[in-house]
């Protein structure tokens, strides 16, 4: 599978801050990446997935 720099990109891109993700955490029901800090901070708040809304807990994210 080849994939062009924007396809690229998009794939490593935080779902919280749309920058590139650092230190990524993955939601283990869409598969979507985020920064460890962004993803922290946002399950201090929610406890879902900013992306598919499943009730998640931060410890529930997988590192990547």
């Amino acid at each position: 599978m080849n994939l062009n720099i924007n396809e690229e990109n998009n794939l490593l891109q935080c779902i919280i801050c749309y920058r590139k993700v650092k230190k990524a955490r993955m939601c283990p029901s869409c598969s979507k990446l985020g920064c460890h800090d962004c993803l922290f901070t946002w399950s201090a708040k929610q406890n879902e997935c900013p992306s598919c809304r499943v009730y998640l807990k931060f410890s529930e994210y997988t590192n990547c």
